[in-house]
């Protein structure tokens, strides 16, 4: 450009004839010029947009699946994906149905294929959907999970991401708390749970029949309330 900065041109010529279909002569070229920059750096935009998405698919530690979403068709998934489904590679799982993916009820006994319609409905409609589900490895483990479905569009086609994250060690560590929380609320022992600092925040049922403290009567307070001034300092 006479300015300095480089723009984009597509030329198009063709060869100039007479009226007999011959070349004339001198030759001449009859051809135009049209400036592209802006769709050529609008192409740019977007495969540095895709190499950066590509880039956060293919790192992301969660497993992200792509959806074709009428019919709900799997189309390719990254290789956190692959891991968590134990499927070896991309061919495989590009032969596996939507289907194959969980098992046939979820914990609330819904049929799976109406529990997935109604969850891509929901996706499709609001934008974005966010449910646990259970899902289930190729060689059929079954392991609970977080899914945030988000619709999307690629190349002018109505797709849907899923992004799933494994909660299986949040789910038993859920339930060892409530196994611990039982317990504790069931002990015939009585027991006191303190802080750092040695102040009760808590104890069960079985203290309060033993002391015959109430629990709001210690809680805030330190053990040395049961102090029976009985014993040496010794002891």
């Amino acid at each position: 450009h006479k300015e300095g900065h480089w723009i984009y041109i597509l030329s198009r010529g063709i060869l100039a004839h007479d009226s007999q279909g011959r070349p004339l002569s001198p030759r001449r070229i009859i051809g135009t010029h049209l400036d592209i920059t802006e769709q050529k750096q609008a192409e740019n935009q977007l495969r540095e947009s895709e190499a950066r998405y590509r880039t956060l698919f293919e790192g992301s530690y969660d497993a992200m699946i792509i959806f074709r979403a009428n019919p709900l068709k799997l189309v390719t998934c990254n290789s956190a994906a692959l891991e968590m489904f134990g499927v070896p590679d991309l061919e495989t799982f590009a032969l596996l149905e939507p289907l194959d993916l969980f098992p046939e009820k979820q914990n609330d006994q819904a049929l799976l294929q109406d529990k997935l319609q109604q969850v891509t409905e929901l996706a499709i409609r609001n934008g974005f959907h966010y449910f646990e589900w259970i899902h289930k490895r190729l060689h059929g483990d079954t392991f609970p999970a977080t899914v945030m479905l988000s619709r999307s569009e690629i190349n002018g086609e109505l797709c849907l991401q899923a992004t799933v994250r494994d909660i299986t060690q949040q789910k038993n560590a859920e339930e060892q708390l409530r196994l611990a929380a039982g317990v504790f609320a069931h002990a015939r022992e009585g027991i006191m749970i303190m802080n750092a600092d040695f102040i009760l925040i808590n104890v069960n049922a079985a203290f309060t029949y033993i002391t015959g403290y109430e629990h709001d009567d210690v809680i805030g307070k330190k053990p040395g309330i049961l102090k029976s001034d009985r014993h040496s300092i010794d002891f």
